[in-house]
């Protein structure tokens, strides 16, 4: 009979025990995520003041607003009528923040205490990148607000929809990207760590979990709860903005894919002479 290696023995424990506790990590942060999106479910306005003061600060300080609390209403501006209310937190945008960063960053560490810090990296960094997006996308709807492009069909509405869809998710793609030009350096000092079919869905996994978040999340618990009543024009405008972010990093993808094709086939190779002459 073969005797299996003590070696080989310890080292299938240490695969199981990182797969391990791989898994329990992503549980963690999925876990995040359902407590955030229950607790923004029964939230008043005095409880989300731990991320609406911020952003109230933020736009202060870079705009020419000044907020005053209120209890009924949120973060008021009366001279520009502008009000940053509960719908203004970003929820769902940390959930989606977390789950990217939380998914990207955590396989960095084998150890529990590695895990551990990425963890608490993933939660810092999602807060303030949601802090940072919620900043930028009250400002631009209160600038275009100002605007005059509205008509029947360009509503105002409409119009902050979009450009609070827009900015999301190009700020979410264009930080993920920096997450993964980091995982590279930190994993190899710069080589690539990806197949081509790992690569192309990792690149766009932030709309992938946008729309989960967004469109799939609420559609399903509308269903559970035998309501018929769909937001098909939120939905449709949240599709359609992802669309048209997934098809310009393919285009990216493309020109960068393109210009090292061109660079090799013009590239020349210089070999060493052979023999003594």
């Amino acid at each position: 009979a073969t005797v299996p290696s003590p070696i080989l023995d310890r080292t299938r424990q240490d695969t199981n025990a990182n797969t391990l506790l791989k898994m329990l990590s992503y549980l963690i942060v999925l876990a995040a995520g359902y407590a955030l999106k229950s607790f923004y479910s029964r939230a008043d306005i005095d409880s989300l003041r731990w991320i609406l003061y911020p952003v109230a600060q933020m736009v202060e300080t870079f705009g020419t607003m000044s907020f005053q609390y209120d209890s009924a209403l949120g973060y008021v501006d009366h001279s520009q009528e502008v009000i940053i209310a509960p719908g203004c937190a970003g929820i769902n945008f940390l959930i989606v923040a977390l789950s990217v960063i939380g998914f990207a960053l955590l396989p960095l560490s084998n150890r529990p205490a590695g895990r551990l810090a990425w963890l608490g990296a993933t939660a810092g960094m999602a807060y303030i990148l949601t802090i940072v997006a919620n900043t930028i996308r009250i400002m631009v709807a209160v600038w275009l607000y100002q605007t005059d492009i509205y008509g029947p069909w360009v509503t105002p509405v409409r119009v902050h929809r979009l450009a609070g869809i827009g900015v999301y998710l190009f700020l979410l793609c264009g930080f993920h990207w920096v997450i993964l030009r980091f995982k590279k350096w930190w994993l190899t000092g710069g080589q690539s760590i990806f197949g081509p079919v790992e690569k192309y869905l990792t690149s766009r996994s932030p709309i992938l979990w946008y729309l989960a978040i967004t469109i799939g999340v609420p559609i399903l618990n509308r269903i559970s709860a035998n309501q018929t009543d769909f937001n098909w024009e939120h939905y449709a405008t949240i599709l359609g903005s992802a669309l048209f972010v997934f098809l310009w990093i393919d285009l990216v993808h493309r020109l960068r894919a393109g210009k090292k094709s061109r660079r090799f086939d013009t590239g020349v190779a210089i070999h060493p002479k052979k023999g003594g002459g």
